[in-house]
Parts: C-alpha cells; sequence; structure tokens
C-alpha cells in the first residue's frame, strides 16, 4: 500500500516475507541457521532533494523463528513472541 501526499512524502506499509540462511563455521564443524519473519510494517519517506530520500519505518514481527542444524543431526526450531522494531534509512538515487 503506497499512499503520496505531496510531491515530496510518501506514506507506504505492507506485509513482508523475508528468510535469511547463514552458514557458520564452529570449530571445523558447518552449522546452518535460518531466520524466517513476517514483519507487518508501516513508513514513511521524505524526498529532500530530487535524488535523495530519508526513510524511517516502523515494524511489528507478527511470526518469527529461528531454526538451526548441525549437517543434519540436531535441528532445533525456536519461535519469538511478536518484537517491534523502528529503522531509518537514506535512498540516494542515480
Amino acid at each position: 500500500m503506497r499512499w503520496r501526499c505531496s510531491e515530496s512524502l510518501l506514506f507506504n506499509g505492507g506485509l513482508e516475507i523475508n528468510s535469511h540462511r547463514f552458514l557458520l563455521d564452529v570449530e571445523g564443524e558447518t552449522i546452518a541457521l535460518r531466520d524466517y519473519r513476517v514483519p507487518l510494517f508501516i513508513g514513511l519517506e521524505y524526498a529532500v532533494a530530487a535524488r535523495f530520500a530519508l526513510t524511517l519505518r516502523l515494524c511489528y514481527d507478527v511470526s518469527r523463528s529461528i531454526t538451526y542444524d548441525d549437517e543434519g543431526d540436531d535441528e532445533l526450531q525456536f519461535e519469538s513472541d511478536g518484537v517491534a522494531r523502528l529503522s531509518g534509512g537514506f535512498t540516494w538515487y542515480f
């Protein structure tokens, strides 16, 4: 969902699915970690100039799980309660 309320101000919101996989070498043993989350977010983008924008985003993870697997011997899954986070950034278009 996006709503441009002026030439320089844009509100957005939505639901995402994020999945990250990490392979770690711990003492000669390969460990795979998977971080899966579903954040619900609202955001704001302010265009400071034609090619530069500042962003602010508030997210709440409605679902999150972390899976640990050490080459198939052990597989553990941890589920997390919802967590809110605030992030900011900038975008430079070129």
